[in-house]
């Protein structure tokens, strides 16, 4: 799978839940372990889990955390299992789902990743339109990756439709303007993604892409 693809599911909607632990966690505690969170430090967030002793608990907001964070060094055997691990406590666990499905996709299980997010989807559509937004426009890009133009392009448009200020959409209904041909289009895209986060490099070079093809 190109980079780019890699770019644009990389980004994925976790939160972290406060835990049931062997004692509980000092507010100062807590704020150090989102702290290494935030900062991708999964060596950090290991100690502090481990002196937290989070380690003892199965299935919840840490591992999928954790798994988050192992996905994004590519540990994916490492990440998959804690998918597992959350999805047998928690079979609506969109995060996990989500991750089980990126994962599948690096495993060039296509099918077996678009029956996650159809998965997730059918937990995430029964919430309010921005959650829906982001699980949509990553099953947009498995559908394309698989050659389903249409179901691509609904998926994306829908997603900005729920969503507006989810840039992973737009960037996506971007990526199909530009395949058509349809240069205006997918600068607006690309610049409607932009405003959401300017700093994004994936975007910039789309960006100048599509101004230099026009």
């Amino acid at each position: 799978m190109n980079t780019r693809i890699i770019a644009g599911l990389s980004a994925v909607l976790l939160f972290l839940a406060l835990p049931a632990a062997a004692r509980e966690p000092s507010a100062e505690e807590l704020g150090e372990f989102q702290g290494a969170i935030d900062a991708g430090d999964l060596d950090r967030t290991g100690e502090i889990r481990a002196q937290l002793f989070f380690d003892e608990i199965e299935g919840t907001a840490v591992d999928v955390q954790t798994m988050r964070l192992q996905y994004f060094k590519k540990d994916y055997d490492a990440a998959y299992g804690l998918a597992e691990r959350v999805l047998a406590a928690d079979p609506r666990n969109t995060a996990a789902l989500n991750v089980r499905g990126l994962v599948k996709i690096e495993r060039n299980d296509a099918a077996g990743a678009l029956a996650d997010y159809d998965r997730g989807f059918a937990w995430v559509g029964q919430e309010p339109p921005p959650k829906r937004g982001r699980p949509m426009a990553l099953r947009g890009v498995i559908k394309l990756e698989r050659g389903d133009v249409a179901g691509a392009t609904a998926d994306f448009d829908t997603a900005i439709a729920n969503d507006p200020n989810d840039p992973v959409g737009w960037y996506w209904r971007g990526e199909l303007w530009m395949r058509s041909g349809d240069h205006d289009k997918a600068i607006s895209a690309y610049q409607s993604a932009l405003k959401i986060l300017p700093d994004d490099k994936t975007y910039q070079a789309a960006l100048a892409k599509a101004q230099a093809a026009k």
